[in-house]
């Protein structure tokens, strides 16, 4: 089994694209799905698009959904053909997830007082719009986070106005109407810039596991909430200010990655307590662009990350040993519990698991588009391939 991925439909998800996380370029070139065999990386299907596609598509009984700069669009998972879109999404940093039917598509549209987040409830089938909340989404956009129980979260961030500093909150929604449940606001957020970056989960986002809400904040501690009600849980301590982390949960663990430091550090999500910590080789590791898109993957109570920015490596989850380890090798993983894949520069490498030895490698050509992001979720191997502007920046 394959933990850390939220399995909404049988997909292999890869997102492909050309410029670093810190492009904020809203015009990019063409962008790519395609469908591809997992057993060798050969082309099913294409879906040819403008503009950026996001790095995380999600899927739901044969569609999938892949947000670009304007649109969200529903293509089915068989053909490619696109079933439905939604246009008018201006400035989309997030993708979609689903819950029970619902695409959530957080948007940033334009307007005469900036550009003020929102999120969008659609129907999965048709496209049809549920709901729309504003003020449930801001600056960059926050990948909603969903955890069934009839509860959604996702960090939300509104302009107060007058000039004043935005105002930042965990908050738990019912997906089925978007009504607040609860909110936090113990929180302190920054979307990037000069000092640091993004300093909740990925894109923006807290990280939902084992019935806790994981975040890193900006004041260099990873702190913890009670899902269910929005009460502290714990907090532990990453790193001097300014500086944040990367953070990602699987299998009762918190993944941190301090963007100063070669460390992987895994915590107990119910204490905060320090299980281990992995010692990387020192390294460009492209800051916050390498962390955002290479977080670890845990299969079967096996660990795989990086320890360098070239040598993917397989940890024992219980305490952090090296299993095995590959040079050569560095990208986005995924897996389907069998096979281990990994994305690099305008390829895609396969690998067994439990050896780390090599199972086939493809080249695509798909112009200037390089980057490939991976998500496994079943049967199915797909990949996005964003154009000159991916929905990240560090």
């Amino acid at each position: 089994m394959v933990a850390g991925h939220v399995t909404l439909a049988s997909l292999l998800l890869i997102a492909v694209g050309t410029a670093s996380a810190c492009s904020t370029n809203s015009n990019g070139g063409d962008a790519y799905v395609l469908r591809l065999d997992p057993t060798n990386g050969d082309v099913m299907w294409t879906y040819r698009t403008s503009g950026y596609t996001v790095d995380h598509p999600a899927a739901f009984e044969n569609l999938v959904f892949v947000m670009g700069h304007k649109d969200l669009v529903a293509l089915d998972a068989d053909s490619g053909e696109e079933r439905w879109a939604r246009g008018g999404l201006q400035g989309t940093r997030a993708p979609a997830l689903i819950e029970d039917g619902v695409v959530f598509a957080p948007s940033q549209p334009e307007t005469p007082q900036g550009n003020i987040g929102h999120l969008v409830a659609l129907d999965a089938g048709s496209g049809r719009e549920l709901w729309s909340e504003g003020c449930l989404l801001g600056g960059y956009g926050s990948q909603v986070s969903v955890a069934g129980g009839g509860r959604a979260y996702l960090a939300s961030s509104c302009e107060p106005g007058d000039g004043a500093a935005s105002e930042t909150h965990l908050v738990a929604f019912n997906p089925v109407d978007g009504s607040e449940i609860w909110r936090s606001e113990d929180v302190q957020y920054r979307e990037g810039d000069a000092d640091g970056g993004y300093a909740i989960g990925l894109g923006g986002s807290p990280v939902f596991e084992s019935g806790y809400l994981v975040y890193a904040n900006h004041d260099s501690r990873i702190r913890a909430l009670d899902a269910a009600t929005g009460d502290a849980a714990w907090e532990a301590p990453i790193a001097s200010p300014p500086y944040s982390a990367t953070v990602s949960a699987a299998a009762g663990t918190v993944f941190v990655w301090p963007q100063v430091d070669p460390l992987l550090i895994a915590l107990d999500v119910e204490t905060g307590g320090e299980r281990w910590r992995f010692e990387r080789v020192p390294g460009d590791y492209g800051a916050l662009h390498f962390t955002l898109f290479n977080k670890p993957l845990v299969v079967d109570g096996v660990v795989y990350t990086f320890s360098s920015p070239s040598q993917m490596v397989a940890l024992d989850l219980a305490t952090g040993h090296e299993i095995w380890s590959t040079d050569g090798a560095a990208g986005t993983m995924a897996s389907d519990g069998e096979v281990l894949y990994l994305g690099g520069h305008a390829t895609i490498r396969a690998f067994d698991l439990d050896s780390g030895a090599p199972l086939w490698d493809r080249a695509y050509d798909l112009g200037e588009a390089t980057r490939m992001q991976l998500n496994v979720v079943d049967g199915m191997l797909l990949a996005t391939a964003p154009g000159e502007s991916p929905p990240y920046r560090d």
